[in-house]
């Protein structure tokens, strides 16, 4: 049986000599305490290769480090979990949307299942994927028009167009994109805030995820270049000499680095705002 042994010392006495302006500490072991060790004596197995074969898939082989077998069983519960998150959210409810979105809605599903189809090549994933963003556009017809990746639209267009990519799907593909690139029409005649949730930072993030999965400059620099000049426009015209980007919300004055702000950083740099600022 091993043993993690955790000594204790108890500060017993202590005395100050005022003629030599020292002190001294006396102090007397307590019995020592510890905790029984009930792990397995370490078994050793194969490790993996280095490197990733040629042609095989990045995230496969990133989920399986360090050992394969560790990882298949990460893998097993992974799935069994969105197996269960499917069944309970999307079957049992019969595909009803009640709330599109990435962030509170049936598009969470449709995301889950797009992320477990990269892991697993899983065609069954792909196609329950596009059948949900398809409800979800639907749905989001009819109510309030947002323009981000995690409470929009945008981001039903951008989980919708590269689900097409991946199913080869050109026509869907075009109808999706198509949709996504009017959404910039929308900062001309409200007033859309700045941020992830709701403004404009949100658009940024579903044109990189657009990008991404379809193809650079999908949504060309002639659209996203204007909203990040906006959001930088924004940033500076409150600033002061303590912080270089300053923003407002809800009438209170917002950090950049504080937390929806700090994501903004992320998606400004992914359109190279060092180049253009």
């Amino acid at each position: 049986m091993n043993w993690c042994r955790l000594p204790l010392i108890r500060l017993n006495k202590i005395n100050k000599n005022k003629n030599k302006n020292t002190i001294t500490i006396s102090r007397n072991p307590m019995a020592d305490r510890y905790f029984p060790n009930t792990m397995p004596h370490y078994v050793e197995e194969e490790p993996i290769e280095s490197q990733a074969k040629d042609g095989e898939d990045r995230l496969l082989y990133l989920l399986r480090l360090p050992y394969a077998s560790a990882a298949n069983k990460f893998l097993e519960a992974a799935l069994s979990l969105k197996d269960e998150i499917v069944r309970e959210t999307w079957i049992n409810t019969q595909g009803t949307v009640r709330d599109f979105s990435v962030y509170t809605g049936s598009l969470g599903i449709a995301y889950l299942c797009f992320k477990a189809y990269e892991v697993t090549k899983n065609k069954d994933d792909l196609s329950l994927c596009t059948q949900i963003v398809e409800s979800c556009a639907n749905a989001a017809r009819g109510m309030r028009e947002y323009v981000t990746f995690i409470c929009g639209q945008a981001g039903v267009y951008a989980l919708g167009a590269a689900a097409a990519k991946c199913n080869e799907n050109q026509q869907s593909l075009e109808h999706y994109l198509s949709l996504f690139k009017k959404i910039p029409k929308r900062f001309e005649s409200y007033d859309v805030p700045y941020e992830l949730l709701y403004g404009r930072a949100g658009f940024l993030w579903a044109a990189a995820f657009v990008n991404k999965y379809v193809g650079t400059e999908t949504i060309p620099t002639s659209i996203t270049g204007r909203v990040v000049d906006d959001i930088l426009r924004a940033g500076k015209s409150l600033t002061h000499k303590y912080c270089p980007l300053m923003y407002e919300w809800h009438g209170k004055k917002i950090l950049g680095g504080s937390p929806w702000f700090g994501r903004d950083y992320a998606c400004l740099n992914a359109f190279s705002i060092k180049q253009r600022s």
